[in-house]
């Protein structure tokens, strides 16, 4: 409960950045219900903890709400990389859950932008896996796109806490990267 309580005024505390904004600075229109849905790729990996190296790839299916403010529904496949008695192993899971996101700061000339995002999202292991967790990320991301692609890449740093469900898995805190491509 207290992490949930925490997420919330941390994206409610970071919207009182829109107000600073300055009233000449122009937005993102969309033309259709269509130009609002998006699709991301994204590979992850967070440090070294507990002898487990998480790494995770992620397909997101989102819709921008707002010009800033964007929700998504997340599908994960993380792996937990370790070695047992000299042999590479690792524990594997599927993960479903969503997340929210708010764009911090956003400069654009006509088909030119960058932007700095602030991410939260929450996912939780399904059906019959070797690992069941829970995974709450928060971060920073960063998405730059030219006028000559519709492809974005973007790239993020944040904190990810992984809650095991599994015996003989411990939880993990931890930093992480990630870096992905949105359509």
């Amino acid at each position: 409960m207290k992490k949930g309580i925490f997420f919330v005024v941390l994206i409610l505390t970071s919207c009182l950045n829109s107000f600073a904004q300055s009233s000449n600075e122009s937005d993102k229109t969309y033309s259709s219900i269509a130009d609002r849905f998006y699709v991301e790729f994204e590979a992850s990996s967070a440090f070294k903890q507990h002898h487990v190296t998480p790494l995770s790839a992620s397909i997101n299916v989102g819709i921008n709400i707002t010009s800033r403010f964007y929700g998504f529904v997340r599908l994960e496949t993380p792996l937990g990389l370790y070695k047992k008695d000299d042999n590479k192993a690792y524990f594997n899971s599927t993960n479903l859950g969503g997340g929210l996101g708010y764009t911090l700061f956003y400069e654009h000339n006509t088909k030119d932008y960058t932007c700095l995002d602030l991410r939260a999202s929450v996912t939780n292991s399904i059906g019959n896996v070797d690992w069941k967790n829970t995974t709450y990320d928060i971060g920073l991301y960063v998405r730059t796109r030219t006028r000559k692609s519709d492809i974005t890449p973007y790239a993020g740093i944040g904190f990810r806490y992984i809650n095991s469900h599994t015996n003989d898995i411990r939880d993990i805190y931890s930093p992480y990267i990630a870096v992905g491509l949105n359509f």
